[in-house]
Order: C-alpha cells, then sequence, then structure tokens
C-alpha cells in the first residue's frame, strides 16, 4: 500500500466554483427533506489544506472546506458535511485495472471539533485491534450523515466528460447530465443515504470467513459517474444516461447478458449491520425509455412487467423479490428491495405482453434550478496553526481552528 504522502498526486480534483469559476468544480451542494423544502449548503471554514487519496492516487493539496447545512445536524451532533469530488482519469491503476475513467463523489459527516468514533468489538478481548503489535490503537469510523434527507449534488465536469452511466451507494439515486447556456456540462446527482457495513481486517485482527456481522455501520453516499470507453460491453449507446444505486459494494457489473435478456451486477456486504440486525439490501435503476427499448425491445407508452431476481451464490437458492417501476416522462425508473446479504447477484429483466395497453406516463415535476453555493460565512478574525501526524502535516486557517483527529498541534 502506498503511504498517503507518497501516492502520486493525478486525480484531478472538483473544488467549490467561486474558488475558480472553471471546470472542474462543485456548483452547489443542496439537501432536501420529504415536503420539498431545500437547505442550501454553504462551503465555511475552518478550512485546512490537504488531499483527496483513492487507492493508490491522490489529488494536489486543496482547501479542504466543511460544507454547512443550516438547521440540520448529522451524527456529529453538528451542522457540518464533507463533499469529495475528484475525477480518476483513464489509465491510472483501480484495483488492477486500468480502464476506469470516472468522477467519483463522497459525502460524509465532519470530522471537524468532532473527533471520529472509536469502533468498539464485543466479541473481543480488546478494542485495540488497529495500530501494530508493537502499539496497538483504537479504530476509527466515518460519522453518518443526515438519513432523512436527499442530497442533491452539481458538478462542472471536465469538458472532456462523455458521460455513459453512473452507479453507486446510495437509495432512490439517480444522475444526469445536461449543458447550460455557457456550454458547461452540469452533471447533478440526487439520492438518499445507504447503510453502508464492512468489517474490521488489520494486522491484530485478522480476517475471519465466519464472521457475519459487521464491525462498522454508517450512513453516507457513495457516486461512480462514468464516462464512454470504446470496450464498453453493450451496443445500446454504451448505456449512456443510465444510472443503478445499492447498498453494499460492488463486485461486478453492470452487464447486459443477451442469452437471458437480464441487467446484471453482483453487489457483497455483511449478513448483519453493526447492532446485529438483518442488513437488507436496496436497489434500484433509472434508465432512459429509449434505453430500455434497445435492451428488450420493449415500447414503454404501453403497460411492462419488470421482474428482479436475487441469486445467493454460496447458498444455491434465488428469489424473485418486490418490485415497483414507473415511468415519468421520458425515463423508467425501477425499484426493489427486501434481499438480504452477503454476495447476492441481481438481475433485471422487462417483459412486454402482445396485447399491452398503452399507458400515460407520469408528468415531470418541475425542478427548482439550483444557485451556485458562491457564499461562504462571513469569517472572524482568522488564525493558522500547523497539525501533524506522523510525517503528513496540514495547515488549518479559522476562526477558532482546531486539529483534526488524530493530528497534533507543531
Amino acid at each position: 500500500m502506498v503511504a498517503f504522502a507518497d501516492a502520486p498526486k493525478k486525480l484531478i480534483p472538483y473544488v467549490p466554483c467561486f474558488e475558480t469559476n472553471k471546470a472542474p468544480c462543485i456548483e452547489s451542494l443542496r439537501l432536501i427533506s420529504d415536503s420539498g423544502e431545500i437547505t442550501e449548503a454553504i462551503p465555511t471554514g475552518p478550512t485546512y489544506i490537504s488531499s483527496y487519496q483513492f487507492g493508490r492516487e491522490s489529488t494536489p493539496e486543496i482547501n479542504i472546506y466543511q460544507w454547512k447545512t443550516p438547521g440540520i445536524i448529522h451524527e456529529n451532533k453538528t451542522e457540518l458535511l464533507i463533499l469529495e469530488a475528484y475525477h480518476f482519469p483513464l489509465g491510472m491503476e483501480y484495483g488492477g485495472a486500468y480502464d476506469v475513467d470516472e468522477t467519483i463523489i463522497y459525502i460524509f459527516a465532519s470530522s471537524m471539533n468532532a473527533p471520529q468514533p472509536a469502533v468498539r468489538f464485543p466479541d473481543l478481548p480488546s478494542d485495540l485491534v488497529c495500530g501494530s503489535k508493537s502499539s496497538p490503537e483504537r479504530c476509527e469510523r466515518r460519522w453518518s450523515i443526515n438519513g432523512d434527507y436527499t442530497y442533491e449534488v452539481t458538478l462542472r465536469a471536465l469538458s472532456t466528460f462523455d458521460f455513459s452511466y453512473s452507479n453507486g451507494e446510495a437509495r432512490d439515486g439517480n444522475l444526469t447530465m445536461k449543458i447550460n447556456k455557457n456550454g458547461d456540462k452540469l452533471l447533478t446527482f440526487s439520492g438518499k443515504p445507504v447503510t453502508y457495513s464492512y468489517i474490521q481486517v488489520t494486522e491484530l485482527k485478522p480476517e475471519n470467513p465466519n464472521q457475519k456481522a459487521a464491525d462498522v455501520s454508517y450512513n453516507f453516499i457513495g457516486v461512480y459517474a462514468h464516462t464512454v470507453l470504446p470496450q464498453s460491453r453493450s451496443n445500446c449507446d454504451y448505456l449512456r444516461g443510465m444510472s443503478l444505486w445499492y447498498s453494499g459494494s460492488l463486485v461486478s457489473g453492470p452487464e447486459y447478458l443477451p442469452a437471458e435478456s437480464a441487467l446484471t451486477l453482483q453487489v457483497t456486504s455483511t449478513h448483519l449491520r453493526a447492532d446485529r440486525r438483518p442488513n437488507v439490501g436496496t436497489f434500484n435503476i433509472v434508465m432512459p425509455i429509449k434505453l430500455a427499448k434497445c435492451l428488450w425491445g420493449v415500447d414503454l407508452s404501453k403497460a411492462v412487467s419488470a421482474s428482479i431476481s436475487v441469486s445467493y451464490p454460496e447458498l444455491g437458492i434465488s428469489e424473485v423479490v418486490t418490485t415497483a417501476s414507473k415511468v415519468v416522462g421520458d425515463t423508467f425508473y425501477v425499484s426493489a428491495a427486501g434481499f438480504h446479504f452477503s454476495a447476492p447477484v441481481i438481475k433485471m429483466k422487462v417483459t412486454q405482453s402482445a396485447d399491452a395497453k398503452p399507458i400515460e406516463p407520469e408528468a415531470v415535476k418541475p425542478v427548482e434550478v439550483a444557485a451556485p453555493a458562491v457564499k461562504t460565512a462571513t469569517p472572524k478574525k482568522s488564525i493558522s496553526i500547523v497539525c501533524s501526524k506522523g510525517k503528513i502535516t496540514k495547515k488549518i486557517t479559522g476562526a477558532k481552528p482546531k486539529c483534526p483527529a488524530g493530528y497534533k498541534k507543531k
């Protein structure tokens, strides 16, 4: 594993648009309640200089902002979020592959003024399973973001970004791209958080294939927007405009299987959450109706039947899960819930009877245009401090700057 400080700085960061006013940048982050009330998140301080890291790569050093959600409190008991956004260019190693070209978005609750919580291991004699044998430490996890809201992120994408499809960890997700009057490519994601669960594996806590319950569960959002690749596995215009959203981690897919007339992917997670409750999966897919017609040969102006089957290779069984579908404007929506983990294979089919009756698609609801979040909170007298953690140093600036969890003031 490449140390963070030594990682090649090849990722292309998205910063708030007021910093640069050119792509790539973050136009806005909004939180929308179930009743439709919109809260504009504000990039504010205290800021610090650091980098984002993904796999073996990192961004150059940039200003890291706290995104304030006025009146909305997260698990960290504050109004502060961290919004990470960057592009992973084609040709860099991505888990052993080199054919990935995507923009990535992560939303977490901030640990500024709220040190990340320690992970508890009730089945072990000690919680000190991180660090090393000579210097054991407590493990930390991310804070959950508020799960009662839909999060909407708008990015001004790279001019070379040719949107194909998107996927990620979210519920009721969707991602679209449009070109504004200035010729900018705007990527807009919306969706709710999902509960992400994982097992902590360290030198002091090696992998246990019999462990069924997660050590960590928290709410977050992860988005992966892909550009068109020549070796795309579908001839239906590279699955353009489609998006798939799930709880758990993607193992493989999405891929269209012509022999089965099925769109398939596989996700994985733990059988139980950290609180020992069953880890029930969610899944939804959004696609233009012309893509559905290309894949399945159906006419979505007439009634169709969408079915989703889930198989469990480790158990040798499969089941059909409850599915809901609808057409809104020129877009087809399908959602499912109720399947279980650890590594289910999801297959979706769409069929239509010969005597299918015409249907009236739902009208598209008017959407308020997001105003760019170009304001920062008016700062008080700014103070800078330098914090260190091993060989890593960060310069933090703000009215009352504090070192992040695990760092010490120099």
